[in-house]
């Protein structure tokens, strides 16, 4: 990941895409799930025509990060490399209606038809 989009940048969220068969879902949440379980980022209710996430944009509805704030927290790690997983899902209802993190991963095993991930390594530095 680029040092921009991470705490010891810009702190702003990376632009992300997904395919269009995802498209044909109903609703589409987000969740990048980095190493350790840290949850960085959940946006949920994404409109199904949404097929990617500017630079510092999104749409949709943020849930709390591991931190307990309402937005996109980048990496921070002051050294090694540290693996970031970028998670979409497809679910086979109309609107989710999860107002945590614990909600939203239990609503999302329980309508999950389909998923994507991308991988992104950052490592940091002391400096």
């Amino acid at each position: 990941m680029p040092k921009k989009y991470t705490a010891q940048g810009v702190n702003i969220s990376p632009p992300l895409s997904w395919s269009p068969d995802l498209q044909e879902q109903k609703v589409l949440p987000f969740l990048p799930i980095p190493f350790l379980t840290l949850i960085n980022w959940v946006v949920k209710n994404i409109p199904p025509d949404v097929l990617h996430f500017d630079e510092n944009s999104l749409v949709g509805e943020v849930l709390a990060n591991f931190t307990s704030s309402f937005k996109y927290k980048g990496p921070i790690y002051p050294f090694g490399t540290h693996r970031y997983f970028f998670k979409i899902y497809a679910l086979d209802i109309e609107k989710m209606e999860s107002s945590t993190r614990k909600e939203f991963i239990e609503e999302v095993e329980k309508h999950k038809i389909a998923e994507g991930v991308l991988i992104g390594k950052y490592k940091g530095s002391c400096f």
